[in-house]
């Protein structure tokens, strides 16, 4: 779990409408031990390995600091995919695997609709703070989920008549 130092108990009533995905820039392990240290001053709800298993690192009922966006924050869930954003081989099948199912049971439980609209990348989180309108990425402009992310793939998987049908 995160250290309760990298993240805000509640979420001051804002409803959850949103889900944000990252690309942890490194190992899941690496990533727990630094959502752990008081000193980070960052979190994420959840963490998927390239093997496909789901770490929840903070409660969905509290705001994990993941978008550099506090608005943001208040509003969506963050989750983290092992590996970095430049690797073309980073979203492997058991991960993708685990992250839809992940997507389509906060969707369910949240009403948050399979959109791109509602699913979106770290880099396309606006920068809130004054004269950097336009800028993305949040307040540290980050780029990730990256060039490699198979959205086109994801959105699908998310939105065939055949999720609506898989086991749970």
């Amino acid at each position: 779990p995160a250290s309760p130092e990298n993240f805000t108990l509640g979420r001051a009533g804002a409803a959850i409408d949103t889900i944000v995905i990252h690309v942890m820039e490194g190992l899941a392990r690496g990533t727990a031990a630094w959502f752990a240290d008081p000193a980070a001053h960052a979190s994420a709800h959840y963490g998927i390995s390239v093997d496909g298993a789901v770490t929840q690192y903070v409660h969905d009922a509290d705001e994990a600091w993941h978008a550099g966006n506090a608005t943001v924050n208040r509003r969506s869930v963050g989750i983290e995919l092992e590996g970095h954003s430049d690797d073309p081989d980073a979203f492997t099948e058991p991960m993708m695997s685990a992250l839809a199912q992940l997507v389509r049971d906060l969707a369910a439980r949240y009403s948050i609709p399979l959109d791109r609209q509602h699913v979106l990348g770290h880099c396309e989180i606006q920068d809130p703070r004054p004269g950097h309108s336009g800028q993305f990425g949040g307040a540290g402009h980050h780029h990730d989920p990256g060039p490699y992310m198979p959205w086109s793939e994801l959105i699908s998987a998310l939105t065939s008549p055949a999720a609506d049908s898989a086991p749970a």
